[in-house]
């Protein structure tokens, strides 16, 4: 029998979930993109539409807008706009991707403050498990 090797898996609700970054490799002409503006830092909504890859060179895809994106080491579900200025977008290759890192996101903006501020609040024994989710 003969298998493909993919680079996906399920988590435990039966949905799919990347084990490998994305690359450009996975990125193909004509593909449908989700492109999202988190707006870091600012009180508006995240902002996230779809797009169509016209381009795929060495180092970037590039949308049907003209927008280069590229890889970069701090987001490993994506692909990151080629900017020096201002706000970067990151694309996806799928629009539940991109919806799954607004909540990563959210959820990583949310742990930050609760762990500085509110940890006093927890118990010892709330507080070990806590440490063994995410430690296991």
């Amino acid at each position: 029998m003969n298998m493909k090797l993919i680079n996906l898996n399920f988590n435990e609700g039966g949905e799919k979930m990347r084990l490998k970054p994305v690359t450009i490799k996975d990125f193909k002409v004509g593909q449908k993109i989700a492109v999202l503006i988190l707006h870091h830092g600012r009180n508006k909504e995240p902002e996230l539409y779809e797009r169509t890859v016209s381009r795929i060179g060495r180092k970037y895809v590039v949308d049907d807008r003209g927008t280069r994106y590229c890889q970069e080491s701090y987001l490993k579900e994506g692909l990151v706009e080629s900017s020096e200025c201002g706000e970067r977008a990151y694309i996806f290759t799928e629009m539940k991707e991109a919806k799954d890192y607004i909540e990563k996101y959210e959820l990583m903006i949310w742990f930050s403050r609760t762990s500085s501020a509110g940890v006093k609040e927890y118990s010892l024994h709330q507080l070990r498990k806590v440490k063994e989710i995410l430690t296991s």
